[in-house]
């Protein structure tokens, strides 16, 4: 298995169909920051981190891709025990094919 990180060229398969991307960005959960005390809600009542880690995300990636040659996307898939999901728990296939310099 290898080891994503920034910068790396990678083809992502999922139910939507495959496209190549770049991941922009890449942590994992115990790494980020809990929100600070939103004026409705203070980060006790909505701790993302803490939910995160509560459903078994190891780490979260950001990776852009060119759906057409006018318009450029970024999602969010999520690592849990070792194998990837879009935000609505579809399965990925991520697999590293460059690196961009």
């Amino acid at each position: 298995m290898t080891t994503l990180r920034a910068n790396q060229r990678v083809r992502i398969s999922g139910e939507a169909g495959t496209v190549v991307g770049r991941v922009e960005e890449i942590r994992p959960v115990d790494d980020m920051p809990e929100l600070p005390e939103l004026g409705f809600a203070t980060a006790g009542e909505f701790a993302p981190k803490s939910i995160m880690q509560e459903f078994g995300i190891e780490r979260v990636a950001s990776i852009s891709y060119n759906a057409t040659p006018n318009a450029q996307y970024l999602f969010t898939a999520v690592e849990i025990a070792g194998e990837w999901f879009d935000l609505k728990r579809n399965k990925l296939t991520i697999e590293v094919v460059g690196v961009f310099q």
